[in-house]
């Protein structure tokens, strides 16, 4: 885009957008969501095109989903959005300190860790029997087993618990993910606390049968 604007107006083509091939179910959805969406969350693009190894028509129902994300991700429809201080810069990115603590006797994260997989205990007990010793990736640690603290950050909170507690976003809150757990950031931040975090990837954790086309039926945090 930037090589357009300085080539000047008879250069002012569509830009568009994609993924190819970025697989099927969650992780092509997943994949699809940051490659394009972060773009278009940016201002960037004119046309975009979900490339799942499925059955075509399926593309369709994630590219309306993902168009009808971005408004709520961006300033844009946000009242008197040029007079708010934001605080976070989107183009820079800082590491959040954390301290490190034990997940379980064998996992540690926060600190210099790496990222751990955590699931639900009904997840657990379905894929459990399916890992090999030798797999490399795979869920190490049970999220009812962590006592995590759940946080609803739409709502003023203070928190008691040590800096070591691992906390959340609690289910049910009527945000998107990225948007909650930004909020659960950065008011942590004016709270002057660096508890880690674990993510998730919903907060409308429902029991009703999976789709493909709605990983967030399918919780795996």
């Amino acid at each position: 885009m930037a090589r357009l604007d300085a080539l000047g107006p008879d250069w002012n083509y569509p830009l568009h957008l994609g993924v190819t091939e970025a697989g099927e179910g969650e992780d092509g959805r997943i994949k699809s969501a940051i490659g394009i969406g972060s773009l278009l969350c940016d201002g960037l693009g004119d046309t975009i095109r979900v490339s799942l190894t499925e059955d075509s028509p399926h593309e369709i129902a994630v590219c309306t989903d993902l168009l009808a994300q971005i408004p709520v991700l961006t300033r844009a429809e946000i009242p008197n959005a040029a007079e708010i201080s934001w605080p976070f810069d989107p183009f820079a990115f800082t590491r959040r300190q954390t301290p490190e603590i034990s997940l379980t006797d064998q996992v540690k994260c926060g600190g210099e860790q790496t990222v751990r997989v955590v699931v639900t205990r009904g997840t657990w007990e379905k894929v459990a029997p399916k890992i090999s010793p030798k797999a490399d990736v795979k869920p190490e640690a049970v999220y009812e087993d962590l006592h995590v603290f759940e946080i609803d950050p739409t709502k003023d909170f203070s928190t008691s618990t040590a800096t070591r507690q691992l906390v959340t976003v609690k289910d049910g809150v009527p945000l998107p993910a990225i948007a909650a757990f930004r909020m659960l950031a950065a008011k942590l931040n004016r709270l002057g606390r660096n508890n880690p975090i674990l993510l998730k990837d919903c907060l409308q954790f429902e029991p009703r049968p999976w789709n493909r086309n709605c990983p967030a039926a399918r919780p795996r945090w």
